[in-house]
């Protein structure tokens, strides 16, 4: 058996013994068939790791799909504020949640539900409204993430953006873990673009600061509430819509009956003295009344239409 071997420029020969041979080349087959098996290998866990993330998204997906169908049930705004929040802290790994919604009248984005948050800071939270200026200052583009804003206290903008935030004590935390003065803003987006609110959350359970996969997951449950949040004040509009018709059909109602009352009244009031004024004037009209009668009925005839007078000045 001959191997070569180049080396610079020079190609050299030597002659293994057939024993000797033979072991070599049982050794090179094994290595080939060592690192085929290890590829392989590598190659099944790869897989497999492929196939756990994928088993891990379609698990989150169902998992979202569920609290959008528990969200997208409840009618109610203030109830559904609640369970948004709660269902953030709960199942996506959070369990700091503030949410504010924005009200075009005021211009502010307004606190309206908490989950795990203590008293002392709802307080604080309530009392600091937020306007689109503040929201823009905590929003600011280098820390944009997906459609997100991901604002740690390693980041330049970091100052700026958290001013007269609420601070919870998370305690002691590492190097690279999440800190109480990190801050995760997660819009809230109409279906035309409009920001209607946002939530904002804190101490992520496993510690960590949010990956990409994490924030989309909440971009994904914010466009299902922000869409459930739609139809919970759509429905109440139209609950005080028709509430409101209900009332101007009372009242309408009301004011028939008011006119059917009147016209019966009046027509009460008048038809009494027209009685008299039309016996009296039919008397007067056969002529076989003397002359003191005549002045008697033609008094009364004077007295009635007074009367009439009056009723026609009351109307």
């Amino acid at each position: 058996m001959f191997l070569a071997i180049e080396s610079t420029g020079i190609l050299a020969a030597f002659t293994l013994p057939y024993a000797e041979q033979g072991l070599l080349m049982s050794l090179v087959m094994l290595v080939v068939c060592g690192l085929f098996i290890l590829r392989m290998r590598q190659d099944e866990a790869a897989q497999a790791e492929c196939d756990a993330k994928r088993e891990k998204r379609v698990t989150n997906l169902e998992r979202l799909l569920q609290i959008a169908a528990r969200i997208h049930a409840t009618r109610s705004t203030s109830q559904l504020l609640d369970d948004i929040a709660d269902e953030v802290r709960k199942s996506l790994g959070f369990r700091m949640v503030l949410l504010r919604i924005f009200e075009p009248k005021t211009g502010i984005f307004e606190a309206r539900a908490f989950a795990g948050v203590d008293e002392e800071g709802q307080i604080h939270l309530a009392n600091r409204p937020v306007t689109q200026e503040d929201f823009q200052r905590i929003t600011p583009p280098n820390c944009r993430v997906s459609d997100s804003y991901l604002v740690t206290h390693c980041d330049e903008e970091w100052e700026e953006a958290t001013a007269g935030a609420y601070t919870p004590d998370l305690g002691e935390r590492t190097e690279g873990e999440w800190s109480e003065e990190d801050m995760l803003i997660v819009p809230l987006s109409s279906l035309d673009g409009e920001i209607v609110g946002y939530f904002s959350v804190d101490d992520p359970i496993d510690r960590k600061i949010p990956s990409l996969e994490v924030i989309r997951q909440l971009e994904l449950f914010a466009n299902q509430a922000a869409t459930a949040i739609s139809s919970a004040q759509l429905n109440a509009q139209l609950h005080q819509q028709n509430a409101e018709l209900s009332r101007a059909a009372k009242q309408s109602q009301q004011l028939n009956d008011m006119k059917s009352d009147f016209v019966a009244n009046v027509s009460h009031e008048l038809r009494t003295p027209l009685t008299s004024i039309k016996a009296y004037s039919e008397a007067l009209c056969r002529g076989s009344l003397d002359k003191s009668t005549e002045t008697e009925f033609l008094e009364v005839i004077h007295q009635e239409s007074e009367k009439l007078a009056v009723i026609i000045d009351n109307l």
